[in-house]
């Protein structure tokens, strides 16, 4: 739900408490989802049934179109039902530059025709049920502190060595520290593009990321074509490896029933040949193929690195063929 003001300003008396006020929006502006809390939890803690947030990329700024031109503030709303399903009493809590105020809005016609007609906000009892809703809204987005997880930065460092990290020893302190630190991590979030709230074992994610970024490792769907594939392994690979390697991105080399597998092991046995490497696969029991290359003479070590961090690994040889 969004209110729209005819122009940009405070349009009555700005308010503060202890839950309402500017800090309020940055909790939530902060957050990249949100979670709203199901009808029933704010029901039973008297708070309005309906809640939502607009304070996108679109707020704070003008808006024109054809039937006029409006400003959008960032705004928390809250609200329920009134009649018959068709019209509802929305109040909101909307941040005008620095100042917090409250409105009110009988949404019972056309975006457009509600324009202007909101009202300021004064009962303390819809105010105390804003406040309440507030509360939930807020609780159901509170951060999520992963517990520690422990792992040994010297199989992190021997897993990213074996596998070509350049930066092995930075990669190892990053990845440690996420694992092994969670609540102080939020700027790996950042670096990463890490899109969710840290959970327990984010480490995990995030060293796929960094490996891929690094292009140390790459994963597939099952049913990714042949091409694609073929792709993904040659960036992992030594400059002009893909001319040595079976035509897999040839369209007539494969059928349309193709598994991946398929394409990483032909060209494991080329690898195996000319460049004295392998192909391994991180399992983790889904339904994708993600690989990297070691030496063939680095296997060994690879498993015993990867058993201490509690990842599983297979040879290409080992997938069952269809």
């Amino acid at each position: 739900m969004r209110i729209y003001y005819p122009a940009k300003g405070v349009r009555g008396k700005p308010y503060h408490s202890d839950i309402i006020n500017k800090d309020l929006f940055t909790f939530f502006q902060g957050k990249r989802s949100h979670t709203i809390p199901s009808e029933a939890t704010l029901l039973a803690v008297g708070a309005f049934p309906k809640c939502d947030i607009d304070m996108g990329e679109n707020t704070d700024s003008e808006y024109v179109c054809d039937k006029g031109t409006f400003y959008i503030p960032k705004s928390i709303c809250m609200g329920e039902v009134v009649a018959s399903g068709w019209a509802f009493d929305y109040y909101f809590v909307v941040l005008c530059g620095d100042e917090v105020e409250l409105r009110y809005l009988r949404w019972d016609r056309t975006w457009h025709e509600t324009v202007g007609r909101d009202t300021e906000v004064t009962d303390p009892a819809i105010i105390a049920k804003m406040e309440r809703t507030l509360v939930m809204f807020k609780d159901a987005n509170k951060p999520v502190i992963p517990e520690s997880v422990p792992i040994s930065r010297q199989a992190l460092l021997a897993f990213f060595t074996l596998i070509g990290v350049t930066d092995a020893e930075e990669l190892a302190d990053k990845i440690h520290d996420a694992a092994t630190k969670p609540t102080e991590c939020a700027a790996l979030c950042e670096e990463f593009d890490y899109q969710d709230d840290p959970e327990t074992g984010w480490h995990f994610t995030l060293m796929r990321l960094a490996l891929r970024d690094r292009n140390r490792l790459d994963w597939v769907d099952w049913k990714e074509a042949p091409a694609e594939v073929f792709a993904s392994l040659c960036a992992l690979l030594p400059p002009g490896a893909k001319e040595y390697l079976p035509p897999c991105d040839d369209e007539n080399a494969y059928d349309e029933n193709a598994y991946p597998e398929d394409v990483l092991r032909d060209c494991n046995a080329v690898l195996h040949e000319r460049y004295g490497l392998t192909i391994l696969l991180w399992d983790e029991g889904g339904d994708e193929y993600m690989f990297f290359v070691v030496p063939l003479d680095k296997v060994k070590e690879a498993f015993t690195a990867a058993s201490e961090l509690n990842i599983t690994l297979q040879r290409v040889e080992d997938l069952c063929k269809e």
